[in-house]
């Protein structure tokens, strides 16, 4: 490990050696007293820095927040594409949906075996909603406030192989007290409607202690929907 200072030369950094299985608390520094060993790692973190596209390195502070030169993950566009094991995103920096026109679309490939779990979810128990499959089948399950659970979901079992499931919000109205939206789900797989649910209420925003922000592939925190226990991964291979 090593303490950069601002604005200093990256060359310049003194790096430190622990064996955290002995020493965890970092007390002693065995940077001199194994010089090979720290050059392998510093090497190895280099490496794996250019690999990750980590480089170049960039110091700056607050100034970095207000650089128009850097993509910003929050401006809006049409179109938002996610991976698996993406990391939880924040809701400032996903797509804002609740209440807007959107299609949320999953690439997959479904095994002989078949398969289940979370395709994409946001929110938690008090709030959010879950695309998923469960028992062969597609959900989508709006959660409105832990008030009441919206379903959607197909008659049939989705068809094993590569597939293209989707989920259309379409809405109609919009309340200002109580501030909430009502609209109606479609589900859809490789293009063709599967079911269809009409007047799911979704509130403006939600808030919660836990499972906050939108999250690919798994239902970390609290579940969106009762129908399933977290994480509930999807065990089949997600594309996008």
């Amino acid at each position: 490990m090593t303490w950069h200072k601002k604005s200093t030369a990256w060359e310049d950094d003194k790096w430190e050696l622990y064996h955290t299985d002995k020493d965890f608390v970092q007390n002693n520094n065995l940077a001199d007293k194994y010089p090979a060993k720290l050059k392998e790692l510093q090497d190895l973190w280099w490496s794996e820095a250019k690999k990750n596209k980590v480089l170049p390195l960039d110091d700056r502070r607050y100034e970095r927040a207000v650089d128009p030169t850097r993509p910003v993950a929050s401006i809006s566009q049409p179109i938002y594409s996610y991976y698996p094991d993406t990391s939880i995103i924040h809701p400032l920096a996903a797509p804002q949906l609740l209440g807007r026109e959107h299609t949320i679309t999953a690439y997959v490939d479904i095994p002989k075996s078949g398969a289940e779990g979370v395709l994409a979810c946001f929110g938690g128990e008090f709030g959010g909603w879950s695309f998923f499959l469960k028992d062969g089948k597609l959900h989508y399950v709006h959660n409105y406030l832990k008030l009441k659970e919206y379903s959607s979901v197909s008659s049939s079992a989705v068809p094993v192989g590569k597939r293209k499931l989707s989920m259309v919000f379409t809405p109609k109205e919009k309340s200002l007290k109580p501030d909430f939206y009502t609209g109606d789900v479609s589900l859809l797989v490789d293009g063709k409607q599967v079911a269809k649910a009409a007047d799911i209420k979704m509130a403006s925003q939600y808030s919660t202690m836990t499972g906050y922000g939108l999250l690919i592939g798994r239902n970390t925190g609290t579940p969106i929907s009762h129908t399933y226990e977290t994480p509930f991964e999807f065990s089949g291979k997600m594309i996008r």
